[in-house]
């Protein structure tokens, strides 16, 4: 089970890809149909989590379907070439963890859990169901976050890039302090939604944000060091818009169950927060190896 949410921590950490020198028209379509399709997902699973104990086996599987039907199309329709294409790479396979998510919860209605009756890798008992429900959802959110950074990263990532500030390695150490100390404030706000202070919060992500590409030609220009390290620049931005400002806001019609959302939460602040460790020894090992 562990297994599940140590790889949606991996998507976080993968090489950055190469660009190519146009966005094509069928790109930016696939972008649409991307965005397109992680909507569709979410509202599948807002109905699966909100109704998970009234459905009859039946409409379990009904849901069953769709989940795998979306599944599906997030591993055939999206190109995957090891990251050399700018559009729909980290998203490869995305609806992984939703679709894993509800199989456990029907292979369980199905077979009620029992020794006897179960069929190979289904949850043997009703906690771990509930323990693997949880890791699936966690890994659903980390990996949806990295997809909506990158979509909307990418169609002008050279651009940025190449119109960056050149950004030293000191530097860095600036921009680690203030994006620990934004992540730490906007968790001391806690989960209740005030869209006031999640608007200031977002104001100083921005400002951070503003040094993204700059910190990732330093990574680039460096041999890659530090991968991990973009989440300081871009990991708060995105959780306040994508996350709280979404799912956290009751007034948005993908605002998520209570349950849900405290699940997606803490997955994506562990996430940040074992993102930051591995940064951290990844630029000790680089200044060790490389003394100034």
């Amino acid at each position: 089970m562990v297994l599940r949410r140590l790889f949606a921590l991996t998507l976080l950490l993968l090489p950055l890809p190469a660009t190519a020198a146009e966005f094509s028209a069928e790109e930016r379509q696939l972008v649409a149909d991307i965005r397109r399709m992680m909507d569709k997902t979410t509202d599948l699973l807002i109905y699966a989590y909100t109704n998970e104990t009234k459905m009859n086996l039946a409409e379990m599987k009904r849901v069953y379907k769709e989940f795998d039907q979306i599944a599906d199309w997030f591993t055939k329709k999206i190109p995957y070439e090891r990251y050399e294409r700018r559009t729909g790479s980290f998203c490869h396979g995305a609806a992984y963890f939703a679709w894993s998510y509800w199989k456990d919860t029907t292979d369980y209605k199905e077979f009620n859990g029992t020794e006897t009756q179960q069929i190979i890798g289904m949850p043997r008992n009703y906690q771990e169901l509930k323990d693997r429900q949880k890791e699936s959802l966690e890994g659903h959110f980390i990996v949806f976050n990295r997809c909506d950074r990158y979509l909307d990263q990418i169609p002008t990532e050279l651009e940025d890039q190449k119109n960056a500030k050149t950004l030293s390695l000191e530097y860095m150490d600036i921009i680690r302090k203030e994006s620990l100390t934004l992540f730490k404030s906007i968790l001391n706000k806690g989960k209740f939604y005030n869209k006031n202070i999640i608007l200031e919060n977002q104001k100083q992500a921005d400002e951070i944000y503003r040094h993204h590409h700059s910190l990732i030609k330093l990574i680039k220009e460096n041999d890659n060091i530090g991968l991990a390290c973009s989440l300081y620049t871009d990991f708060s931005k995105y959780f306040i818009s994508h996350y709280l400002l979404t799912h956290g806001n009751p007034d948005n019609p993908r605002r998520l169950p209570d349950g849900l959302f405290e699940i997606g939460y803490k997955g994506l602040t562990d996430a940040y927060y074992t993102a930051a460790k591995i940064c951290d020894n990844q630029i000790e090992k680089y200044r060790k190896e490389n003394p100034q």
